[in-house]
């Protein structure tokens, strides 16, 4: 049942025997459970780091443009999840401040 990946909750009720007694058994057959609890990457790691360089060297503007250039055919990545991952890399992530408008004589002096 372990080479199946069958989650130890159903092997526990079915051979009436402990978890504890699983987990030594997968250890001494040294079995490697797929079942991983969490959430499930979309990126590789080696996309996130493609997608933090692009950031850093200018060739993308936003995570959403990062999130264009680490696109895949079968799905489209979310630009929230390029701004987690810029989170785990260590970016920070700011918004451009807006200019303040002008007053009448600076318009003035842009329009001659």
């Amino acid at each position: 049942m372990l080479n199946h990946s069958i989650p130890w909750d159903v092997i526990q009720k079915k051979v009436g025997c402990g978890k504890t007694m699983i987990r030594r058994i997968s250890r001494k057959t040294k079995m490697q459970s797929k079942n991983s609890a969490g959430r499930h990457r979309l990126l590789t790691p080696r996309e996130e780091t493609k997608a933090a360089r692009d950031i850093r060297l200018g060739l993308s503007k936003s995570a959403a443009d990062a999130s264009f250039g680490v696109k895949k055919p079968d799905r489209s990545v979310n630009p929230k999840t390029i701004t987690r991952t810029f989170k785990r890399k260590g970016l920070k992530s700011a918004k451009k401040k807006t200019a303040l408008p002008l007053n009448n004589d600076r318009q003035k002096a842009r329009y001659d």
